[in-house]
């Protein structure tokens, strides 16, 4: 659910304040409001087809890593060089689609059989929205408190920075690991 959470913030930051960071770059609405159709329209592609690669290469766990990385990068080309913020959003879309194919095979990694993937990936989805919700607000609260989104920029960097750690440790025995005594205790005589 972490995993999981950390990308939701990361999409929500950039749906609910990347454009807006444009506007008071100089940019006009329109066209900042343009950077999130094409950071939309990049996670399709990605989302579709990098899961697959990463099952054929036998590495999802490189590209999440590399994926979240990507992610960093383009938050601090936001902030360092806003000029070029059609490169940092197409990134910032390859990353999110990467990441959220690629996170949402996680359950299926974990589990044999159907009903204890449905149960992982409710436990997944419910946990990393409700977390990843609150980020919108605290971003619009640091940007009211500061005058600017240049912190709330880097707060989206240290996400991804922080999901760069996390993925960096999900490997299928430590995630069969954490899921295998969650399922012993519901087959447990008497539950």
């Amino acid at each position: 659910a972490a995993i999981f959470a950390l990308i939701g913030m990361n999409f929500y930051g950039v749906s609910h304040w990347l454009a807006n960071a444009y506007v008071e770059h100089g940019w006009s609405e329109h066209r900042a409001g343009w950077l999130l159709t094409a950071f939309q329209a990049m996670t399709v592609p990605s989302g579709l087809v990098m899961p697959w690669l990463a099952d054929r290469s036998g590495a999802r766990r490189i590209f999440i890593v590399t994926a979240t990385l990507v992610m960093a990068g383009a938050f601090v080309g936001v902030i360092e060089a806003p000029g070029a913020g059609w490169l940092w959003v197409v990134l910032l879309g390859w990353g999110n689609g990467t990441l959220f194919g690629l996170v949402m095979t996680l359950p299926l990694d974990v589990t044999d059989r159907p009903s204890e993937a449905g149960a992982v990936a409710a436990m997944m989805l419910g946990a990393g929205y409700t977390i990843a919700a609150v980020l919108p607000f605290t971003l619009g609260a640091i940007r009211d408190a500061t005058g600017s989104f240049t912190d709330a920029l880097w707060v989206l960097v240290g996400i991804s920075l922080l999901a760069t750690a996390v993925g960096s440790t999900l490997t299928r025995e430590r995630l069969r690991r954490g899921v295998g005594a969650a399922v012993a205790a519901r087959a447990a005589p008497g539950q």
